[in-house]
């Protein structure tokens, strides 16, 4: 989306509508869009490099398998219930096109330079393997070609193997569909939400890291809608090359609080407006305005300043210009240009606001915007007015008839009033209506910038009765007393508003010369030619109206684009809204035009050979497409990247006059390429079919029992689009579990400066402030009363995410309100409210608690309280789940928090309480004949058992399938090798080796800033911990409790520095405080040597720590080199595939047999050790089911532990945990889709299984009754019954 910063302002501005994803807590979702080309790129990048430094880049097939871990783990992350859509950029409309053109020709640029800077310092590019052209990533390469076919095999794959992928339908559409990715989703929705019987409380979620995503959403009025992204951070990310995607953050940005929050931006113009308010009509119009100020198929508009803080301020603009206005812009995508020009009017003003400021900042438009409030309180009873200048008008008008037009009884005929354009600005309607009731006729003089008015007289010319006139005059007197008296209550504030009128003075002249210079030096437009600053203003807003049938109806054109590399002055634009805007329906480009269209000649080897020289013979009639060197203008930008690229636009016509005569000689598989083709729909069925064919069967082995079904899907064309809130849409309270919404509270919203961190650093930009007002009374009484109703019970905290937690106590003015369970004299426990006083330890902590959530919940989130009184302690939600007997429990994290009491909800919405008894109800376990299950018996502990038949006492016949677990009596040899690997010192041991102080090697291995001469800090200091983040370094670095302990590595790379750099190392190791400043070292040297040995010391630690791994100090990993060892092991001695005969048991009980997926709570309480042998016993997820394998490495994230196993046999997706290994068969896992073999801790007990040597026979109860395997019900006449009765059975 082309507004700067646009992410990080709304996430500052309105700071609760993100959402951090912790623990897997997800809202349910129905269906799951993926925006796919931001993936494509993402897993595109980054080159490999080897122990010699030569920079290897990836294969098409690593990157392959990236997108498919990629896809996966949103999948996995999300798990929709309905649809799951994954949409790649296909032919672009021409609009789009040139912007893709503009950036590859860049990008191609960019890359060139990039690959002679790694050869002039030293590097080597593989010859072997040309570096991946990003370029490749666009329709119709053979690229993207592949990319279909391999996409097509991972979903059959998945389908066939994973039961989340087999229950919904999966959607793809790629390159070879016309269309960008995320307009094709909208494409979809739209067509989806116009159907009959479409539900208005589908729950959508759509992955992408484009901006426009949000606008789309925004557009669908849908508050079910979250947009998914990774965590985004503004500085330097912890990396490690071993890990996967486990450490990568992802929030949620919700609609329904944007919504929300946009409801409360425009609370206060509510009952001002002149028309009916409507917020669903406020978004549209919100939409537009967007749009206006940024998209990617127009320029930006001049000096809009939007990347130094200006968008508070245009957004008040469009608040004043909605009071002004006679409706609203947006009809379903279609503008109402005339409204739309008291928003330009107002913009205009912003523009001449701007032209006298030299530079731009967040203060400086701080200021504007409180002159904008205090403009906007002009009016205290509504319709927010410039009052001084519709006075102005008025006075100005009113003198002029009277000294000029009524002056004498002979009336000149050529009378006029001329008026400065910027005198009208923002009163245009008013300016407008004012002369048509003075019988006033408006011309434009467009050259000097003015409006020209005259009376329309009953009798224009010779001499007038002056009855006559009289009567015309006392009209005009009485049009102008009534518009005078509406404004007589009124107060004018001219000190308090901007200063246009000596803007005019100033502006007459030197704005004129600045637009001038502006169309000459970046349009080659003379401002006096008015006819092509006509043209050029037209075709922008031409453009505008095309963006917006884009995003509310599709593409209204293919063809359209906008001509030119710069906006008009905002000042300008309303030339061209006096016009009627049609578009011609046409054709998208074939994927080859588009690609010659795009593709700079660097990137030649991506098209069809026969093309190729098109782009470099000198003969060749479309050669000034393809410079070789492009202009940039960074056009007040920083970057290149922001930079306008001054390349010509394609001329359609010669293209494909150039590219026909060639057409016929394209060789049959690249003319398949050239052509369209469909969406296409992913079904599981479950007959048995072929194998389905790998694309490479070296990489990716054939797919046995394919049971996935292909078919083109298309969408009916719905007789009439629905647009805005859909009738049944649930808001606010009413909105469905896990969606958030403000008004769970009562709460008032105020926008001020807050100096909220939602990102590194403060906002320098106002926030919406939610000011929360006490709801409960915190004396002793009331706390009393609440604990005694809730104690033990469950309240939701976290608002307006609002997470279940049971009640545990209450801390209030010094004392603990609690629930004892108190033994009677026959044991059973009884429940007893108590109070005790705090230790004066506890009240420090709770201050401390008190003083934490009053500055958080204002730094991030914006929500003002009044003093925290109380606090609630509470256990957290986990999650249903079962316990060793079978039974459904509810499950509470055993650590405590702390949260303010005035911000508890006691109760939820019914919808809510329905979602929960919803998703407990689905973990009721039904043993059902076909029914398979872990099994948790000895010997054959951790295998797949499925039930076969019901005996009368509830008890199982089991089929269970033998495996083998290798290389269990590798597991102590591990252990024992990986200690003797690496020794660690305790930090006073090695400081004594190095005859330094502890404290001295505590500062040299941390970062060790000094500044220098020219006031830049520069790091001296080895960065092997963190403790400020709890990091360490893998193999040099550990914490055993709150001690640090250093390797022989450590040791060496310190020695190393030593002999490297040896005055420096003597000072920093010096006793004595800390230095800070360059002027305290190396004395005996000049500043001059002083800073360039300080600048070799930092490349010097950059070089020599650029690859060592930085882990969290809880993470425990087995050495590389025995990783690589088991890695051998394995493969020598290959997991034995061959199919075993089934085994049968029975006699077995429910507790034998584990179902995974509800049994999450249980399978946390297993411990894990280095070197273990661990079972992957999930339906779904890249492991295959039933895969075994070495835990490698384990580490915590946001409570989970996550575990690398080293799996015996490589499946797609496995990783190489950073090169340690060869082979793709790492992958990191929650603990939760693992059964330790090692330690059998779920060991089940109760009964002795029985081996039957036999086939098993039917239940009978008296005659042989069959037992229907599909449902685990017997059939007794027409009905089915559980099968509970007794029943015997019968041995064949």
């Amino acid at each position: 989306m082309g507004i700067p910063k646009f992410f990080r302002y709304i996430c500052e501005r309105w700071p609760l509508i993100l959402q951090l994803i912790e623990n897997d807590n997800v809202p349910e979702f129905d269906n799951l869009y993926l925006d796919m080309n931001s993936i494509l790129h993402s897993c595109s990048h980054g080159d490999r490099g080897d122990t010699e430094g030569i920079i290897k880049p990836l294969t098409e097939e690593e990157i392959f398998t990236r997108i498919f871990i990629y896809i996966d783990h949103l999948f996995q992350l999300i798990k929709p219930k309905k649809v799951f859509y994954m949409a790649i950029d296909g032919v672009a409309p021409r609009a789009k096109m040139n912007q893709q053109r503009s950036r590859r020709f860049r990008t191609a640029m960019e890359n060139e330079k990039a690959m002679n800077k790694i050869i002039e310092n030293g590097g080597v590019i593989s010859e072997e393997i040309k570096p991946f052209d990003p370029n490749a990533i666009t329709p119709g390469t053979t690229f993207m070609e592949k990319l279909t076919k391999y996409l097509k095999y991972f979903i059959h794959d998945k389908i066939s193997n994973d039961i989340n992928w087999a229950n919904i339908e999966i959607i793809l559409s790629g390159h070879e569909v016309p269309g960008e990715g995320e307009h094709k989703i909208m494409d979809y929705i739209r067509k989806k939400r116009s159907q009959k019987g479409y539900n208005p409380n589908l729950r959508h979620c759509i992955y992408g890291l484009d901006a426009d995503l949000i606008i789309l959403g925004l557009s669908t009025h849908a508050p079910h809608f979250a947009i998914l992204r990774e965590e985004v951070t503004f500085t330097k990310t912890l990396k490690n090359k071993k890990t996967g995607l486990e450490l990568q953050r992802f929030y949620f940005l919700q609609l329904s609080l944007l919504r929300e929050y946009l409801e409360l931006e425009f609370k206060d113009i509510a009952n001002k407006l002149k028309y009916k308010y409507d917020f669903e009509r406020i978004l549209d119009d919100f939409i537009l305005i967007l749009f206006v100020i940024g998209n990617d198929f127009l320029p930006n508009l001049p000096d809009l300043h939007l990347n130094k803080g200006a968008f508070p301020v245009i957004l008040e603009t469009f608040k004043l210009s909605l009071l002004s206005s006679e409706g609203y812009i947006n009809e379903n995508g279609t503008i109402d240009l005339k409204r739309l020009s008291t928003w330009i009017d107002y913009l205009s003003k912003f523009e001449l606001m701007n032209f006298k400021q030299k530079e731009f900042n967040e203060e400086w438009f701080n200021k504007q915007l409180i002159a904008l409030a205090k403009e906007k309180q002009a009016d205290s009873k509504g319709n927010k007015l410039l009052i001084n200048n519709r006075r102005k008008i008025l006075s100005k008008i009113e003198n002029w008839i009277n000294e000029e037009v009524f002056a004498n009884q002979l009336i000149n005929e050529n009378v006029e009033l001329r008026l400065k354009r910027n005198v009208i600005i923002g009163n245009s309607d008013f300016f407008k209506a004012l002369c048509k009731d003075l019988s006033l006729e408006i011309v434009k003089d467009k050259k000097k910038n003015e409006y020209l008015i005259h009376p329309i007289f009953k009798e224009n010319q010779g001499e007038v009765e002056t009855t006559e006139l009289g009567l015309q005059y006392e009209e005009m007197k009485n049009v102008l007393k009534k518009h005078k008296d509406s404004y007589k209550e009124f107060h004018s504030t001219p000190d308090k508003l901007p200063k246009l009128d000596k803007l005019d003075e100033f502006n007459n002249e030197s704005f004129t010369k600045m637009k001038s210079s502006y169309y000459l030096r970046k349009l080659s437009i003379d401002i006096t030619d008015e006819e092509k600053v006509t043209d050029l203003a037209k075709n922008y807003v031409e453009g505008l109206q095309w963006v917006m049938y884009y995003y509310y109806r599709g593409c209204a054109s293919w063809g359209w684009f906008y001509r030119y590399h710069y906006a008009p002055r905002i000042s300008d634009i309303y030339l061209g809204l006096n016009q009627k805007i049609q578009f011609e329906k046409d054709d998208p480009f074939t994927p080859f035009q588009q690609l010659m269209a795009v593709l700079p000649e660097r990137s030649k080897e991506l098209i069809p050979t026969i093309f190729r020289p098109l782009m470099y013979n000198q003969d060749s009639p479309i050669l000034d497409f393809y410079p070789s060197e492009v202009k940039l203008d960074r056009n007040g930008k920083s970057a290149d990247w922001e930079a306008v690229v001054l390349i010509s636009f394609v001329d359609q016509e010669r293209l494909v006059a150039a590219m026909e005569p060639l057409l016929k000689d394209l060789e049959p598989k690249d003319a398949r390429r050239n052509k369209f083709g469909t969406d296409i729909l992913f079904l599981y069925e479950n007959v048995e079919k072929e194998n389905y064919r790998s694309p490479n069967i070296n990489i990716f082995p054939d797919i046995f029992s394919d049971k996935c079904h292909e078919e083109i899907f298309s969408l009916e064309i719905p007789e009439k689009l629905q647009y805005g809130l859909l009738p049944g849409t649930f808001l606010r309270q009413k909105l469905l579990f896990g969606f958030p919404t403000l008004y769970t509270l009562q709460f008032m919203g105020k926008q001020g400066m807050l100096g909220c961190k939602i990102f590194e650093n403060p906002s320098k930009q106002e926030t919406m402030s939610l000011i929360i007002h006490n709801r409960k009374k915190e004396d002793s009484a009331s706390i009393e009363d609440f604990s005694t109703r809730y104690l033990g019970k469950t309240i939701y905290i976290h608002w307006p995410y609002l997470k279940e937690s049971k009640l545990h106590s209450i801390y209030n003015d010094g004392r603990f309100y609690e629930l004892q369970f108190i033994p009677d004299k026959l044991g059973h426990k009884h429940k007893k409210f108590v109070t005790r006083s705090a230790t004066s330890e506890e009240k420090a902590i709770m201050n401390k608690m008190k003083d934490k959530w009053s500055r958080n919940l204002k730094n991030q989130g914006g929500i003002i309280t009044e003093p925290i009184h109380s606090l609630v302690v509470v256990n957290r939600f986990k999650g249903f789940g079962k316990s060793r007997k079978d039974a459904l429990i509810r499950s509470y994290e055993e650590e405590v928090e702390y949260y303010p009491l005035q911000l508890v909800i006691e109760k939820v919405m019914h919808n809510m309480e329905i979602a929960l008894l919803n998703s407990q109800d689905q973990l009721r376990t039904e043993y059902k004949i076909g029914s398979t299950f872990v099994y948790l018996g000895d010997n054959l502990y951790g295998a797949k058992a499925k039930i076969i038949e019901l005996d009368e006492n509830n008890k199982f016949v089991v089929e269970i399938e033998p495996f083998n677990s290798n290389n269990e009596n590798m597991l102590k040899r591990f252990r024992i090798k990986d200690k003797e690997n690496i020794k660690y010192y305790p930090s006073f041991v090695l400081a004594k080796m190095l005859k330094i102080s502890s404290l001295a090697l505590s500062r040299i291995t941390s970062k060790y800033r000094i500044t220098d001469m020219s006031g830049q800090q520069i790091n001296v200091g080895l960065p092997l911990k963190n403790p400020g983040r709890d990091i360490k370094v893998e193999g040099y670095s550990r914490k055993l409790l709150n001690f640090w302990e250093f390797s022989h590595a450590t040791l060496d790379l310190i020695i190393s520095f030593k002999s490297t750099f040896p005055e420096l190392f003597n000072d920093l190791t010096k006793e004595g405080p800390k230095i800070t400043s360059a002027e305290n070292i190396l004395m005996n040297m000049t500043s001059e040597n002083r800073s360039l040995l300080l600048q070799k010391a930092r490349t010097w630690i950059k070089e020599n720590t650029k690859d060592l791994e930085l882990v969290p100090v809880t993470s425990k990993q087995l050495s590389g080199s025995v990783v690589r060892e088991i890695e051998l092991i394995v493969q020598k001695q290959k997991s034995d595939n061959s199919e075993k005969k089934p085994l049968r048991f029975s006699n077995i009980i429910s507790q034998y047999l584990l179902n995974p997926y509800e049994s999450s709570i249980l399978l946390e309480t297993q411990n894990f050790l280095l070197g273990d042998k661990v079972r992957y016993i999930l339906k779904s997820g890249l492991v295959p089911e039933g895969s075994i394998g070495t835990v490698i490495s384990l580490r915590t994230v946001a409570k989970l532990l996550y575990i690398d196993v080293l799996f015996d046999d490589e499946f797609l997706g496995g990783r190489t945990y950073g090169d340690v290994i060869t082979t793709g068969r790492v992958m990191a896992v929650k603990c939760t889709s693992l059964l330790n073999l090692t330690s059998t801790s779920l060991l089940a007990r109760g009964t002795n299984p029985k081996k039957l040597e036999r086939s098993v026979a039917k239940i009978v109860t008296g005659s042989k009754k069959e037992v229907n395997k599909n449902s685990g019900m017997k059939q007794k006449g027409d009905k089915s019954i559980p099968v509970t009765s007794k029943k015997k059975f019968i041995f064949k």
